[in-house]
């Protein structure tokens, strides 16, 4: 209390000593009123004064009061009179250009008086600095990058600078740059947490996930009240499995910055992880509310629909993910799975194109891409698609089952062995892969190798019903008519509903002599297709024979 009161009145004896030394009426009724931090006498003010009556400090003042007071136009008209009345005032420039430079509209114009002040001042590192960074946010990046460089050669010891860099660094990709910018920046102020954070977002950038949770943790302990390294924090762990301590993290964030956009998109990815779709969906929209251009929030929204079954939805948020953002080749990648369900293979196929031309090794879009084709029976597209797969990953098994698959469909048959069997060294326990190269085997007319590949299969997944209706045709093909019958009875009893079983289990009654039970399997069968000819004229011809009978 006494230290405020003698500032207070040693700055009234200054301005005393003021008065006296300058005692126009106006220029004495603007200081008192500058002393009062009155912005509407201030106003009223300055419509009366010349403006090369006006020192240029004074009118430094009075522009930045009239600007505190909420009157930014009135504050740019002053700074401007100002300008023109002393052009060589450096402060005067600087103090235009962070006026202007809070309108986005006129970041030019308040470039072009930073650049004015630059010149004035050549060697001020602060003037350097803050053009840099409003070009920074132009978009004249090259420009803000020398200047950046500039500054640092000025004030090698100053961490903000290389902070500063390093962020400009990372935005123009070259993230190795940008890496040693920021361990100059954590080198030299230890305690600064924003540098902290962004190391540990390029180290994440890297996936040297351990070295990015330490920054991101150094970051906390170094402010904690800084939400975004709890942000990237918990986001992180939540990526990595640890969702308790994901989720405690960015709820600490959000305590910290409700209006954060992506925190509630990491929320929402954290819920989505333990869940909660509805949480999930919920803390997207609120991301989207927040910042409607946010693109991880559409595609997380997008994941959440598509679990939910909402197909359309979701093409709708991952196609505004992609036009946000349109180099994220998973969301492509979704795009076309979700484009594919709701049964337009030419939209999905393009989507996966798109995904590959930006991730050309992206196996996932490959191995869809190759599907897409053969939903749309565009058999040699599928194969070289699975092909290309397998060139990515050789030990991709689902890439050697599908493509075993269109081999048989083409009646390759030892082509479709030699996948499957692929396949099989890969994954040894997949059950279905067995059944697959056992149907191969069986129409290449190995009827034992069939056999052996139903049981191996059975033995894997009892309550398999392929294995089941596999193991009927190898038998019945082998002439244990009776075998084969109590396969497929037990192939139906799993899959009711399953055509071919019925039709197998009425060829084998048939050709047992039960007439009656296999009039039954292809009466059910006719049920279940309606359409199939041959189904109905067997039938009939069963029919003429119990009758004949």
């Amino acid at each position: 209390m006494r230290r405020d009161a003698e500032l207070a009145e040693d700055a009234a004896h200054l301005a005393a000593v003021a008065d006296r030394l300058d005692p126009d009426p106006q220029r004495v009724r603007l200081r008192a009123a500058l002393a009062r931090h009155d912005p509407t006498t201030l106003h009223g003010l300055v419509a009366q004064c010349e403006p090369a009556s006006l020192p240029a400090a004074t009118s430094y003042l009075l522009g930045r009061a009239l600007s505190h007071g909420g009157l930014r136009d009135e504050a740019l008209a002053v700074l401007r009179r100002a300008r023109r009345a002393h052009p060589g005032d450096p402060l005067l420039a600087v103090s235009l250009a962070r006026a202007l430079r809070e309108d986005p509209a006129r970041g030019e114009e308040a470039a072009r008086h930073f650049e004015a002040a630059l010149a004035l001042r050549p060697a001020s590192v602060e003037v350097r600095h803050e053009l840099g960074r409003l070009l920074e946010d132009l978009g004249r990046l090259d420009e803000a990058l020398e200047l950046f460089r500039a500054s640092i050669e000025l004030a090698p010891g100053d961490g903000h600078l290389h902070f500063h860099l390093g962020h400009l660094l990372t935005a123009l990709g070259a993230r190795d740059e940008a890496l040693e910018a920021y361990l100059a920046a954590v080198a030299l102020d230890p305690d600064y947490a924003p540098a902290h954070n962004n190391l540990g977002g390029n180290y994440d950038e890297r996936v040297d996930y351990e070295r990015a949770l330490a920054c991101y943790r150094r970051a906390t302990e170094a402010d904690g009240s800084y939400s975004p390294a709890f942000r990237n924090l918990g986001g992180l762990e939540v990526e990595l499995g640890d969702l308790e301590g994901g989720l405690a993290h960015l709820l600490r964030a959000l305590e910290l910055a409700p209006d954060d956009a992506k925190a509630h998109n990491n929320l929402g990815n954290a819920l989505k992880e333990t869940g909660d779709l509805a949480g999930a969906n919920g803390s997207y929209r609120r991301a989207l509310e927040l910042d409607p251009d946010l693109a991880s929030a559409h595609t997380g929204l997008g994941n959440v629909l598509s679990a939910e079954g909402d197909v359309a939805g979701a093409i709708e948020s991952y196609r505004r993910a992609v036009e946000l953002d349109p180099r994220q080749h998973k969301v492509h990648n979704d795009l076309g799975v979700n484009l594919l369900k709701s049964g337009d293979p030419d939209g999905a196929i393009a989507a996966y194109r798109r995904a590959l031309e930006l991730e050309p090794r992206f196996l996932f879009a490959q191995r869809n891409l190759a599907w897409a084709l053969l939903q749309r029976g565009d058999l040699d597209g599928a194969l070289a698609g699975f092909r290309r797969a397998i060139e990515i990953d050789p030990r991709d098994a689902l890439s050697h089952e599908n493509l075993g698959a269109v081999l048989a469909s083409r009646g390759e048959h030892a082509a479709a062995i030699e996948e499957y069997s692929r396949a099989l060294e890969i994954e040894p326990e997949s059950a279905i892969v067995r059944v697959r190269l056992g149907e191969a085997q069986w129409r290449a007319g190995d009827f034992e190798g069939a056999l052996v590949a139903a049981r191996q299969a059975l033995e894997a997944d009892p309550e398999l019903a392929r294995a089941h209706g596999l193991e009927g045709l190898a038998l019945g093909s082998a002439g244990d008519v009776r075998a084969a019958i109590a396969s497929f009875r037990r192939a139906v009893e799993l899959e009711p509903a399953h055509a071919t079983f019925h039709a197998n289990l009425g060829f084998a009654l048939s050709e047992a002599g039960d007439v009656e039970g296999a009039i039954a399997a292809y009466e059910r069968l006719l049920e279940l297709d309606p359409g199939s000819a041959a189904a109905r004229s067997t039938l009939e011809e069963l029919r003429r024979a119990d009758g004949d009978g």
